[in-house]
């Protein structure tokens, strides 16, 4: 009889232990496909984002290029004018 009854607890057990594993899989798959698709919208988001900041960053870079542009175009003025000035003061002196 305690054999009977052991061996019934046994499979008891035997068959809640196959169904919390089945559960557990079953919850396992879910938890996984919510995280592959939360994963594929951060990075769908974060690739627009980069796209976005690269596209600002260019348009900073062409507009700083632009301004260096203009300050070397007046640095060189004002070297020429430098050279002239100190060919108008050498020939002053002369």
């Amino acid at each position: 009889k305690l054999s009977k009854d052991i061996q019934a607890v046994d499979e008891k057990l035997t068959n809640e232990i196959q169904r919390v594993e089945t559960k557990l899989s079953k919850d396992i798959q879910v938890v996984d496909e919510k995280l592959t698709k939360e994963i594929q919208r951060v990075e769908t988001k974060l690739t627009g984002d980069i796209k976005s900041v690269e596209i600002k960053l260019s348009g900073e870079i062409r507009e700083v290029g632009g301004k260096l542009d203009k300050v070397s175009d007046v640095v060189e003025r004002h070297d020429e004018g430098i050279v002239f000035l100190k060919t108008a003061l050498a020939k002053s002196e002369i």
